[in-house]
Order: structure tokens, then C-alpha cells, then sequence
């Protein structure tokens, strides 16, 4: 399915024709030092073999029905235990909205597109089922980080893939007081605020317009001083 390049693997098998989890790394590029394999979900503990940087990645799949939705969240909220420091979780929730065991992590949005499930019908129900959750840790090693969605083919889902930027680790984005005597800076700060609509909670309405106002300034001190 990966090809070659992605030499290892952890798999829970799919029950007839639903869930199912498939995760995949280089050993090239990465070294496993820790897996869980649970009803719902896998989790694995990556190294980058040159770096030497480690985070832990959760791959799920939530029960499509009411029933098994408690279970699926006490086994995340035991994950949240476990996986401390840089983490991302991902793969189809089935929810469409948050529960209370993820409320310290944070959704990224969506760069393209708002929803990733539709149910195929005349009049189509839409939602977004599918989605990156990261660690604040996550946050502070991969600040640019992002997420898209790609062309769906056959699936009533749209894959969405993460991007963690350029490099692992980035020089931290910090205010310069410079910029708060110039007027045309003052004036693009809440054109740049208001540009971002988030109907998220608050906290991530929040994080999604610091994110896009840090790309804008980042953007703007290029052209106009230098570049940070």
C-alpha cells in the first residue's frame, strides 16, 4: 500500500467492512521505540534517526455508533497519560465535536476546506469527523504546522495530510517592539485578526488567529525590515 520506503508497520485488523488502523514508518528515517495497540486507536514512539527528536503519534478510529463512544474516549483520556510531551492525534474521530479529554490539545485548522465527510446522498450531511489534534509541546517544535485536505477518490472521507514546515526546529517567533512604533503595522493587526473565522471554541478560534496573524507578520517584516 506505502510501498517500499515505509518498511514498518502496526495494523489492528478491520471488523468486516469498518475501522481498521494501518501505520507506517521509514526505518530509514525513524526508530520505534514504544507501540500501544488498543481497541480504538494506535500509538507509536518515533526517534528521527538524525536528529535524535522523539514524539508520539496516535492513529484512531472512533465507533461510528453511540455504542463504544465512553470507552473510546476513557481510552484516549489513558492515552493522554501516556504520551507525554510532543504528541499528535489523528484519524477519524467519528465526533463532531470535541469531548472533555481533549480539551489541552489543540485542533489545527483546516487550510482548505471545512469539512471532511460526507454521507453521499441528494442532500448531503456534512461534517468534520477527520482532524489533527497536537500537544502544546508539538505546538512549540513544529510552529508551523498545517493541514490540508487532498482530492478524495472512492471514500466518503477526504484525506487530510499534516505538514510540519520547513524544518523540526525554528527560531521562536517573538514581537519586536519596533513594530508597534511603525502605523502600518498597528493598522494590519486587526485586518489580519479578522480574516481568520473559527467556529471552534474559543481556545482554538484563538490559536487559529495568533497562528495566521504570526504568518502575516512574518510576511510583512520581509518585505519591510527583514527577514525573521
Amino acid at each position: 500500500i506505502c510501498g517500499s520506503f515505509y518498511d514498518k508497520f502496526q495494523l489492528i485488523e478491520a471488523v468486516g467492512a469498518s475501522g481498521g488502523l494501518l501505520t507506517c514508518w521509514s526505518s530509514l528515517v525513524f526508530s520505534c521505540s514504544e507501540a500501544y495497540l488498543k481497541q480504538y486507536s494506535i500509538t507509536i514512539q518515533l526517534t528521527h534517526t538524525q536528529s535524535g527528536s522523539s514524539f508520539y503519534v496516535t492513529n484512531v478510529y472512533g465507533p461510528p455508533t453511540w455504542e463504544g463512544k465512553e470507552e473510546f474516549c476513557t481510552e484516549l483520556a489513558h492515552l493522554k497519560g501516556i504520551c507525554k510531551g510532543c504528541w499528535v492525534l489523528c484519524g477519524d474521530f467519528n465526533f463532531t465535536r470535541e469531548a472533555n479529554w481533549n480539551a489541552e490539545l489543540l485542533d489545527l485548522p483546516m487550510k482548505n476546506q471545512a469539512f471532511m465527510w460526507l454521507n453521499m446522498q441528494n442532500h448531503p450531511t456534512l461534517a468534520k469527523l477527520d482532524r489533527f489534534l497536537i500537544s502544546t509541546e508539538w505546538d512549540q517544535q513544529f510552529p508551523m504546522s498545517n493541514v490540508e485536505a487532498v482530492p478524495r477518490i472512492t471514500s466518503d472521507h477526504c484525506p487530510i495530510l499534516l505538514s510540519t514546515g520547513d524544518k523540526p526546529k525554528r527560531k521562536l517567533f517573538r514581537l519586536k517592539e519596533v513594530w508597534l512604533r511603525n502605523e502600518d503595522f498597528i493598522k494590519r493587526i486587526p485586518v489580519w485578526w479578522r480574516e481568520v473565522q473559527h467556529n471552534d471554541s474559543a481556545l482554538h478560534s484563538l490559536n487559529a488567529k495568533l497562528r495566521h496573524c504570526r504568518k502575516q507578520i512574518k510576511k510583512w517584516c520581509a518585505s519591510n525590515f527583514y527577514n525573521i
